[in-house]
């Protein structure tokens, strides 16, 4: 009985959190568009498109989201009889390097050994000392249980999950459930999450709100197990297997911190201010330490490879913002589909655009009201226009970011992940100045009714 009334308190006390986490796994259930209790595959992509289109595959005996269309173009494949239009060809990688690993590793990990070493790709390929393998991941966790195209489907699912509900806790920290439920979904399903969710790039960005949130619960509180909660969002961020999208997450926690400094520095002083910064960064680099088991052997890997032939840049333009709010602008067309462009997608929602300039309204027009806060709209508008300066190479200054080392090895598009985090948040500050004005004229239209919006 006991044991029964803790799991009661334990529900009662956490109702609120436990409702939202099943609202985004269903969210995140119809967002991909499968039934995995049907016999038939959903093709990619269909995220961007708003598409569902079905084909019978009576070899798997499921519905998933996988790249189906483009293996059956491989050798060895294209004749198995089975014919899927192609969809989107932009999805090799998933093929080529990831989906073998973790099938190496899976089979490897239930035979008992430890997958150290690919003997079948190149000539052989190290796995699990590789951050690319994304071996540590919760994604990969749900590929080992479930196997095959149902577990690639659930390593799917989970990483929308993470990526709605960590951003839904952060805006939580200041904002009403609404507008935090806003700003989840915004995020979850921005162009930069939608159009590279089979690769490691969203198994990393997924991590970009949680270590945000661990931060400022850790600049309220100084505890040891709010320290443990920066460190370990900043090591999953780096299992999450994408180099530079673990570069922008840093970067971004980093100005956070130093965001979070200022306002000491302002409200307090400035002995309080560096003791918050160096608790913060401590915890960041303990964080580091953690994933030391990958970082040191896949950095030692790499020196075997030239790659001072990768340069930066953006494939954008100040002529493109307009892929904020339309996905459609660069399309491939495929002979049967035509589908956006994996590399140009920034689409983060003409509702949450809409919003961020209330926010953004509301900043200019009260800048000596508004307060400084984490989530204050002041650092969020300045880091907006940091992060549009590189990915639509707002001259002058774009050429100084790329003589920056780490800017000037990826393709500066990327950065698009921080703006569609970016305008969540803000898109959530201009849904919760909305609902708090609605329910103020709700109070003196009408003083004997309650809000309605909570």
């Amino acid at each position: 009985m006991k044991i029964c009334d803790r799991i009661r308190g334990i529900i009662s006390n956490n109702r609120e959190d436990l409702i939202i986490i099943v609202f985004f796994i269903l969210l995140g259930y119809f967002y991909l568009g499968t039934n995995i209790s049907v016999d038939h595959v959903s093709t990619p992509m269909d995220l961007l498109c708003n598409t569902r289109i079905n084909f019978s595959l009576v070899v798997l005996q499921d519905q998933i989201v996988a790249p189906m269309d483009l293996l059956l173009r491989y050798p060895g494949w294209s004749n198995t009889g089975i014919e899927i239009p192609l969809f989107n060809a932009e999805r090799s990688d998933i093929l080529d390097s990831l989906i073998p690993n973790w099938n190496f590793a899976r089979d490897s990990l239930l035979n008992g050994s430890l997958p150290l070493w690919n003997p079948h790709r190149a000539g052989g390929i190290p796995v699990v000392t590789v951050i690319s393998s994304s071996l540590f991941t919760p994604s990969f966790l749900l590929f080992f249980i479930f196997g095959g195209g149902v577990g690639f489907t659930f390593s799917l699912l989970i990483k929308i999950f993470f990526a709605g509900y960590g951003t839904y806790k952060l805006c939580r920290t200041e904002m009403a459930i609404f507008p935090s439920i806003f700003g989840g979904i915004a995020y979850m399903m921005c162009g930069f999450n939608a159009s590279w969710l089979m690769w490691p790039h969203v198994t990393t960005s997924m991590w970009i709100p949680w270590i945000l949130w661990g931060i400022i619960l850790l600049y309220r509180e100084r505890t040891h197990k709010r320290i443990f909660f920066v460190a370990l969002p900043v090591a999953l961020l780096i299992f999450g297997g994408f180099p530079f999208v673990v570069f922008s997450g840093l970067v971004l926690a980093c100005l956070l911190v130093c965001w979070l400094i200022f306002i000491d520095f302002i409200k307090k002083d400035w002995i309080s201010g560096l003791k918050s910064g160096l608790l913060l960064f401590s915890s960041m680099i303990a964080g580091i330490g953690l994933a030391a088991i990958q970082i040191l052997p896949f950095a030692e890997w790499l020196a075997q490879f030239d790659t001072s032939w990768r340069h930066g840049g953006s494939h954008l333009t100040v002529n493109d913002f307009n892929v904020l709010w339309f996905p459609f602008k660069y399309l491939h067309d495929f002979g049967t589909n035509i589908v956006p462009k994996v590399e140009y997608c920034g689409y983060v929602g003409i509702l949450t655009l809409l919003f961020s300039i209330v926010a953004l309204y509301i900043t200019l027009k009260y800048r000596n009201k508004v307060s400084l806060t984490p989530l204050s709209p002041i650092f969020w508008v300045l880091l907006i226009f940091l992060i549009m300066i590189p990915v639509f190479k707002i001259p002058p200054f774009f050429t100084f970011f790329y003589q920056l080392p780490f800017f000037n090895s990826s393709a500066n598009t990327r950065l698009l992940v921080l703006l569609g985090l970016s305008f969540s948040i803000m898109g959530g500050y201009g849904f919760n100045a909305f609902e708090k004005a609605l329910n103020e004229f709700n109070r003196k239209s009408y003083p004997l009714s309650k809000n309605y919006i909570t």
